[in-house]
């Protein structure tokens, strides 16, 4: 019974293995694809191509490529920090280093400048946001933006925030005095002088008698939905298997010696992925199964049902209580 259960796991790592041990020598295919991009001017798919090379393996070479077709897109602060970025990488002496600065250089200047200045009436708390994100402190020195559409909001304390929408122009300058909205209303604190509300009286407890059932253990429910997360889990685990193994086979066929095809590496990346899902399905899987056997172990048995009478004015009633 042990061998069976081992295949799948045995068969996963086999599948994995050889997709790891190939990421060089597709990192290196990616960088020559996004070269052949950048010549036929497709900058999109260089961008994605060199992005997807340098997070498989990084590189100053890369970076500078990666800047190049970011300023072609128009995406001047990302070209900006790959050209800085490539700059510090490269090795001391080498020629790229200056190239790199020099890039680096030309996009900056470029590069719209944004001087944000706050109404001297303002809190000190006050804080600016420039398109989502938390900007430096305002007065100290202007930001760089991409050209285009920006979204600014100045928020403080028991402030509304005022949010303004401004669009710069390619080497434009530009400063602006913001404050924060109007008080925001508090809410209403208690009155002077009026009289404290009275606790409300906690109720008092309930005397258990004998002919009442225990109260409902929830180590038996819990025990189920483990056992069910389990199954799950295992399902889940046989399937991402499964989807790995067909992964592997779409990759084994569009990869050769001499490179892999698009088909090829969309397969390797479905293989990593399915094969992620399925260890985390069988780990989980395994640990709920074990966590319900426990529960339902450890779970008192059900009592039989009985049957109550009270007494109860003009007679008496019967109940039917039920204990599990």
């Amino acid at each position: 019974m042990g061998l069976p259960r081992l295949a799948l796991p045995i068969a996963l790592a086999c599948v994995v293995t050889p997709l790891v041990a190939r990421a060089d020598a597709t990192a290196e295919q990616l960088y020559q694809q996004g070269r052949d991009a950048a010549r036929s001017k497709n900058w999109t798919l260089a961008c994605a191509r060199f992005r997807a090379s340098q997070e498989r393996e990084p590189a100053p070479g890369t970076l500078l490529n990666l800047g190049d077709c970011e300023e072609h897109l128009g995406r001047w602060i990302d070209a900006l920090g790959h050209f800085e970025s490539a700059a510090r990488t490269f090795k001391p002496g080498d020629d790229r280093v200056a190239y790199a600065r020099q890039r680096a250089l030309a996009v900056a200047g470029k590069l719209p400048k944004l001087m944000i200045r706050l109404d001297p009436g303002s809190v000190p708390e006050t804080a600016v946001e420039v398109d989502g994100v938390a900007g430096p402190t305002p007065g100290n020195k202007p930001i760089l933006v991409d050209p285009g559409e920006h979204v600014i909001v100045v928020r403080a304390p028991r402030r509304a925030p005022v949010r303004s929408t401004i669009r710069l122009a390619a080497g434009e300058a530009r400063e602006l005095l913001l404050s924060p909205g109007g008080a925001v209303a508090s809410e209403p604190g208690p009155v002077a002088g009026a009289p404290a509300p009275e606790p409300l009286a906690a109720p008092a407890p309930r005397a258990a008698t004998a002919s009442e059932p225990a109260p409902l253990t929830p180590l038996r429910p819990a025990g189920y939905a483990s056992l069910a997360v389990g199954a799950l889990g295992l399902g889940i685990g046989t399937l991402g298997g499964l989807l790995t193994l067909s992964a592997k086979s779409a990759a084994d066929d569009g990869c050769t010696q001499s490179g892999c095809t698009e088909a090829g590496l969309s397969a390797e990346s479905r293989g990593k992925t399915w094969s992620t899902i399925s260890t985390v399905g069988f780990v989980v899987g395994g640990l709920a199964l074990a966590t319900g056997v426990a529960l339902l172990w450890l779970a008192p048995s059900p009592r039989a049902p009985a049957i109550v009478a009270r007494p109860a004015q003009g007679g008496a009633e019967a109940r039917f209580v039920a204990s599990f």
